[in-house]
């Protein structure tokens, strides 16, 4: 019987933290691919949806797929509502987690894309120089490579 438990928990447990490290390959799989195509722009704006405060990682994420469905909006009124809101929930998550390098990386991205014309690209060069030093240590790249080499092409491109 001690086998069986001890089996169960060990599946339990895996299964918990494979689907926690899916959960977020998934996010950022969907942030890339929402902006190619409008589909994808609305799954992952409905996928986060649940996102709150609590968890200001999947709180910044929301705030990027709402940015993200700008492009799919014709209405300028619309859109500059879903950019006011995304921005503003995603300096929230900033405000909240300021040290973390994946929501740092999505402000540096929606900065860097945003239209001059909006004034939101003030902390791109605070962003990019954390993200540069990011970098620099290699035992990032261990900690989490996908992320990594995602910073990376994003700042060999510019």
């Amino acid at each position: 019987m001690t086998g069986k438990r001890l089996l169960v928990l060990f599946v339990f447990l895996f299964g918990f933290s494979t689907a926690k490290c899916s959960f977020k390959r998934e996010w950022r799989e969907l942030y890339y691919a929402a902006y190619e195509s409008k589909s994808a722009a609305e799954e992952f704006y409905r996928v986060t949806s649940h996102a709150t405060v609590e968890n200001p990682k999947a709180f910044a994420y929301r705030a990027v797929a709402e940015i993200m469905m700008c492009r799919y909006l014709w209405n300028p009124y619309t859109k500059l509502k879903y950019f006011r809101s995304g921005t503003n929930k995603l300096e929230n998550a900033i405000r909240l987690r300021d040290s973390d390098i994946e929501i740092r990386y999505l402000r540096f991205c929606v900065q860097n894309n945003a239209p001059r014309l909006l004034s939101y690209y003030e902390n791109l060069a605070d962003d990019k120089a954390l993200l540069r030093r990011y970098l620099e240590d290699s035992e990032n790249l261990s900690s989490d490579e996908d992320l990594y080499r995602r910073i990376a092409n994003c700042l060999n491109m510019r």
